[in-house]
């Protein structure tokens, strides 16, 4: 299956709350990755980063970490859990999240740990091309660069980004990786943004920051990067949509 064509010119201007908008000043803030923060995100006008994994029974939720706490204490691994079970710890589904953020900017960061690639990809994008909302606005991002050469195959058109910290930084930015996994778009931990690879590759593609969460990563992040990744009240920054 195939996207239909998108444009990631949008990459480079638009910032994106970290995991929702879902810290900065005042009372109640929502959870990370909760329908509430996505709402939040999209009544401050800003876009959206989340996480993605796999439930046991093969659907996409919104999670950050593989290992979720029950209120007794019990770790359960995400992935060994059925939907319906996921869902009773508040973890929305990303068909859920999806109707939330309507057309909204988003970033989905598929949290693969393997290069057995297949089955994360091909539900997340089976969920997006059923939402019914434009893909224009969509990015798929992954440490995991099998996960991203993926995309490259299955839907080439869809704006991909390769995520990029201070692990491997050299490998995961070779040309091999860049040649296979023909990424849109750099996202970039703020400790290496600025980084000399970093700063030629941003010629040829979008190069956004993370996690911008103060003055002093946002100044490095205007320097080096052409949008953020953020935590925060998006004022407090100077953010806007």
């Amino acid at each position: 299956m195939n996207a239909s064509p998108t444009s990631s010119a949008w990459l480079r201007t638009v910032p994106l709350a970290h995991r929702g908008l879902c810290a900065g000043a005042g009372e109640a803030l929502p959870a990370e990755n909760s329908l509430a923060a996505f709402g939040r995100s999209v009544a401050s006008g800003v876009g959206c980063e989340l996480d993605v994994r796999l439930t046991r029974d093969g659907v996409p939720v919104v999670v950050h970490d593989p290992v979720v706490v029950a209120t007794d204490g019990r770790r359960w691994r995400v992935g060994r859990l059925a939907v319906a079970e996921v869902e009773r710890f508040g973890i929305p589904t990303l068909a859920a999240a999806l109707d939330v953020l309507r057309d909204g900017p988003v970033m989905l960061e598929l949290k693969q740990p393997s290069p057995r690639v297949g089955a994360l990809e091909a539900a997340v994008l089976d969920v997006l091309l059923r939402s019914g909302r434009s893909l224009d606005r969509v990015v798929v991002a992954s440490f995991n660069p099998w996960t991203v050469a993926w995309f490259a195959r299955h839907a080439p058109s869809l704006p991909r980004a390769l995520t990029v910290s201070r692990v491997a930084t050299r490998t995961v930015l070779s040309r091999g990786v860049l040649r296979w996994t023909r990424p849109h778009a750099l996202s970039v931990a703020v400790t290496v943004v600025g980084g000399r690879r970093v700063r030629r590759l941003r010629a040829d593609r979008a190069v956004l920051c993370w996690t911008v969460r103060g003055e002093e990563d946002l100044g490095r992040a205007r320097r080096f990067a052409d949008a953020v990744i953020f935590e925060g009240d998006p004022t407090t920054f100077g953010v806007a949509a």
